[in-house]
């Protein structure tokens, strides 16, 4: 049916801590062969964004670890101002990332229980306040993710692994999972009295 053919699908999740840049390379390189668009953030169409690559966040961990926060922009003596370079960064980070929800159709999300990703929680609350559809990969499943997204997300679509996606994927692109925003939230007009 080739549902997924031309729909742009977000890939969120923890880029430090975990190797965030392998799973992403896999589930990309089975959606594009469905006709999808990936945004992500290792691909960044846009000219003014910050670029992100694998080693990006053992960059910015160090700097953090060590207390290497500023950079300053001119000589102290000439403004006397410094800026944080990693706030700096970190803010034109999140503020693509969420732009990449505003754009995207469909969110794809692999939380790790052991890694506290306060990006992927606050990216997965902009795609359900959007009611963007959204599809969690979690080891373990539902019995692994934090009760607040529990009520964010439809249970069904709590995965406990990327065999249990591919599964998902070919069912999107078929129809018999519809990624129709009042399909994917049980709303119908109907049923609302509206």
């Amino acid at each position: 049916m080739n549902f997924l053919k031309g729909v742009k699908v977000n890939l969120i999740g923890a880029r430090c801590g975990v190797n965030g840049h392998d799973w992403r390379e896999s589930v990309s390189s089975e959606l594009e062969s469905f006709g999808s668009n990936i945004l992500s953030s290792y691909v960044k169409p846009y000219i003014y964004t910050p670029r992100e690559y694998p080693h990006t966040h053992e960059h910015l961990k160090k700097m953090k670890d060590t207390g290497y926060f500023q950079t300053l922009s001119y000589s102290s003596d000439i403004c006397g101002k410094d800026h944080s370079w990693v706030a700096e960064h970190m803010r034109a980070v999140r503020e693509h990332e969420i732009d990449n929800v505003k754009k995207c159709d469909i969110v794809i999300c692999y939380l790790d229980p052991d890694i506290f990703t306060m990006g992927a929680i606050e990216e997965l609350s902009y795609a359900s306040l959007f009611k963007k559809p959204i599809f969690i990969i979690v080891p373990g499943g539902s019995a692994n993710i934090p009760f607040w997204l529990l009520g964010m997300v439809p249970h069904k679509y709590i995965l406990n692994s990327f065999k249990m996606l591919g599964k998902t994927i070919v069912d999107i692109d078929n129809g018999n999972i519809s990624i129709k925003e009042d399909d994917y939230w049980g709303l119908n007009i109907q049923t609302l009295g509206l």
